[in-house]
């Protein structure tokens, strides 16, 4: 029996045939039926030799025989079986009578060039970690005895040690973007059990010291206390990241909602407020880096454009998603929801 007598009618086998995305026909336990030229180089697969053997056995990483078994068929990453330097993206999709159709795509380059660009932000990062704090110190100096100087040079110093503040705060958070964009997170198994209640309880009392003299209602609700797997120190920089934008963006008076709760869709971690809003032609990237609905009023609040990437970034980590829904003038709720998997009842 040749392979070509179990493969199920596919139309466009000639089509596939010719295409640069390599492409393999799996059966229900995942031998290879058929795959096109381009598959046959990006995972040196030879005939007679390869003929219906398992995918899993070509592909022999952990993290593929994982995802098989997983089943849900998001897209995968992953090194070249031959050729470790090479990257690949793969994503399997059902296909008629129980088989399977793998695409599978050589995204080298692009890896290559984006990995470059994580280490040269890293470097650079870390290298201005060192004369930033010198100017930052010396400054600080020159502020606390500025009465010496003459009067028009009081705000100058003022505005530069803001500044500097500021560039710092710049530099933290590229530097902690770089590390989330490029470390694995550990296995469940290997994830710290974090106390999510008290840590937005700790939340909402910075909170409502960050808005000081505009006081705003903080209201924190957890209607049954459970706690998560996960990375403690990523979940605080991400959930504080929305709290602190909600006190910045609301105005004085208004009122800020931190809830923490489960339902069928997964755990939700939201914070609802009653601030200006948000445009819907923005929502869509509110996330990307150094993207400033309003730029003006982001640097008058000392924000670095980082703040939301930084949140994605780490929800991606955790396998959960970012949800955001807004009215101008009425408010904007910002809601992450986890996968169920991760609660600790």
């Amino acid at each position: 029996m040749t392979v070509e007598n179990v493969v199920p009618h596919f139309a466009d086998q000639t089509l596939a045939a010719g295409l640069p995305t390599g492409v393999v026909v799996l059966n229900a336990p995942g031998q290879m039926l058929w795959w096109n030229p381009a598959a046959e180089r990006l995972l040196q697969l030879k005939a007679p030799r390869d003929n219906f053997k398992p995918l899993a056995a070509i592909i022999d990483m952990p993290e593929f025989t994982s995802y098989l078994h997983e089943k849900t068929y998001k897209t995968l990453e992953i090194s070249a079986p031959s050729q470790p330097d090479n990257r690949l993206s793969l994503v399997v999709v059902s296909y008629e009578q129980n088989h399977f159709l793998v695409s599978i795509e050589d995204i080298s380059h692009t890896y290559h060039i984006e990995r470059m660009r994580q280490d040269f932000v890293a470097n650079v990062s870390h290298e201005l970690r060192t004369p930033l704090t010198v100017i930052r110190g010396y400054l600080e100096m020159l502020v606390d005895e500025k009465l010496l100087a003459p009067p028009p040079w009081h705000k100058i110093l003022d505005q530069m040690y803001d500044q500097s503040l500021r560039m710092e705060k710049l530099v933290e958070d590229l530097l902690l973007l770089s590390q989330l964009e490029t470390e694995a997170l550990p296995e469940m198994q290997g994830q710290q059990r974090v106390n999510i209640p008290r840590m937005l309880a700790t939340i909402c009392d910075e909170a409502r010291a960050l808005s000081g003299e505009k006081k705003h209602d903080v209201i924190l609700n957890i209607p049954k206390e459970f706690n998560l797997y996960g990375h403690e120190d990523e979940l605080r920089s991400a959930f504080s990241n929305l709290v602190f934008n909600a006190v910045k963006y609301t105005p004085a008076g208004g009122a800020i909602y931190v809830g923490w709760y489960k339902d069928k869709k997964g755990v939700h971690f939201s914070v609802r407020d009653t601030g200006i809003g948000i445009e819907k032609k923005h929502i869509s990237r509110l996330t990307q880096r150094f993207y400033r609905v309003d730029k003006a009023r982001s640097r008058e609040n000392g924000g670095t454009g980082l703040g939301l990437a930084i949140v994605k970034h780490v929800l991606l980590r955790h396998d959960a998603v970012l949800v955001v829904e807004s009215e101008i003038n009425k408010g904007s709720e910002f809601r992450c929801i986890f996968p169920v998997e991760l609660v600790i009842e």
